[in-house]
């Protein structure tokens, strides 16, 4: 049935093939191994958006502590467009894969979200990444908290309820958005297809 299914999948994707730029954006969840399906796609540029903010902020010459403001967001943001166009200008095939996609690429050739199947191991890891976030950082945390006004602080990992709201809320958001919901494995495998 699971073939089947990847079948009907790579199908799809071929039906929609152009004979020009091929643009695939993937959208991920907290923790997706963004580096594993970059590093198992075959002869394909695959570009993560946390690199993409990366070079616009030192282009800006912004610094990553600094608290940005509109205007600031807004140049960043015409900086990001800017280099996904001359990814796009530069390659016949093209993969990105990270957050706040939709903002900076417009009419893909192909949407995917990466589905998670184990959430309870996915959640462990969220957990523990968020430890060793607060760990290596406890300093300027404890800054933060003793000057900072009652809040619900954003290094704290939610609950595994919240967890769960929020994939599901995101997962049934990109299926309205006409994302393909798929494995991380099957990304990998429906985009090297492409090639061949």
């Amino acid at each position: 049935m699971k073939t089947r299914k990847n079948s009907r999948a790579r199908k799809s994707v071929s039906s929609r093939e152009s004979d020009k730029k091929i643009v695939i954006k993937i959208q991920e969840f907290e923790l997706s191994d963004k580096s594993k399906i970059c590093s198992k796609l075959k002869h394909v540029l695959c570009v993560d958006t946390d690199d993409i903010l990366k070079q616009a902020m030192k282009t800006l010459e912004i610094k990553d502590s600094e608290q940005p403001t509109k205007e600031t967001m807004d140049l960043i943001n015409d900086e990001q467009k800017k280099i996904v166009e001359n990814y796009i200008k530069n390659n016949d095939v093209i993969v990105f894969v990270g957050n706040a996609i939709d903002i900076l690429i417009r009419n893909p050739t192909y949407n995917f979200f990466i589905k998670i199947d184990d959430l309870e191991t996915a959640y462990k890891n969220y957990v523990l990444e968020h430890v060793k976030e607060i760990v290596s950082n406890h300093t300027k945390i404890k800054k933060q908290i003793k000057s900072a006004s009652p809040i619900e602080y954003a290094f704290f990992p939610c609950s595994y309820d919240e967890f769960l709201k929020d994939y599901n809320f995101i997962l049934k958001f990109t299926k309205r958005l006409k994302y393909l919901p798929k494995t991380e494995e099957e990304i990998i495998t429906i985009i090297n297809n492409l090639k061949n």
